[in-house]
């Protein structure tokens, strides 16, 4: 019978969920607002697409973070913020967006929100960390952030990305397996028709990141993936396809963790 496992009954949920609550509603535990979220748009004033375009050598980091409460956290986010950037933009790190986390329904990543940095360079990023205050600056993390991930990868090929406030989005981190090598790649393969029969679209597919966390011990995921719904029915659509259906077992043996988020533009 389907959807027995915990994994496969989170990610119904997800399915579920997309499709019975608005995107800036409740949905089990919805983002609420910290210090690095933007502004929600109106309906009347639509967000402007958040655009991201980068050249092959060029370094994408995906950040996804849950900020700590409390005057101790502010103040170390503001020492982290005085310090880490203008230190990291002497060599060209570069903020590309940001996008805001709606729900985080599998998993138990309730991140806040996703930005988007760029590096001219692996040289560039490894500059930065052989600076002699940078080993202080990154102390500063667990005092304010719960968790602060950060997936890095070095482009081998032009990426351009869009990201338009009347689309939904999902971010997927999967840890895979190493009994079962290749059963996630053979679910991600299964379900390409099917993602793009109800309106998905793969975005970008990060493979084998570099991975820092001060909170998560489990290593670096296999696959970081960005998909693009056309609309939250779509989404919704994809648990009832036979693509799915069929390849879901192989996303359960596939992974020893496996997190999805829900994002927005607006």
């Amino acid at each position: 019978m389907l959807f027995q496992s915990p994994l496969e009954r989170a990610l119904k949920a997800l399915l579920a969920c997309l499709i019975t609550t608005s995107m800036v509603s409740s949905c089990a535990s919805l983002a609420q607002s910290s210090s690095l979220q933007t502004t929600v748009e109106t309906a009347e004033q639509p967000a402007a697409p958040v655009e991201i375009n980068l050249k092959k050598g060029e370094l994408i980091s995906i950040i996804s973070v849950i900020p700590k409460t409390g005057e101790a956290a502010d103040a170390a986010r503001s020492e982290y913020y005085a310090t880490a950037f203008p230190l990291a933009e002497q060599y060209g790190l570069k903020r590309e967006g940001q996008l805001r986390v709606v729900a985080a329904p599998v998993g138990k990543h309730d991140s806040k929100g996703i930005i988007f940095f760029s590096w001219p360079s692996k040289t560039a990023e490894e500059a930065v960390e052989q600076e002699a205050a940078w080993p202080g600056i990154k102390e500063l993390r667990p005092k304010a952030w719960e968790d602060l991930r950060i997936f890095t990868k070095e482009l081998d090929e032009d990426l351009n990305l869009t990201f338009k406030a009347d689309k939904t989005y999902t971010i997927a981190m999967a840890w895979t397996n190493p009994d079962n090598p290749n059963d996630y790649d053979t679910y991600m393969d299964g379900i390409k028709e099917a993602v793009s029969d109800v309106g998905g679209r793969f975005m970008y597919k990060m493979f084998d990141p570099k991975f820092e966390s001060h909170k998560l011990k489990d290593g670096a995921p296999g696959q970081v993936t960005l998909v693009e719904w056309d609309t939250q029915e779509g989404l919704a659509k994809f648990g009832d396809t036979q693509g799915f259906k069929d390849n879901v077992k192989y996303l359960s043996s596939g992974v020893t963790r496996f997190e999805i988020l829900a994002l927005s533009a607006q």
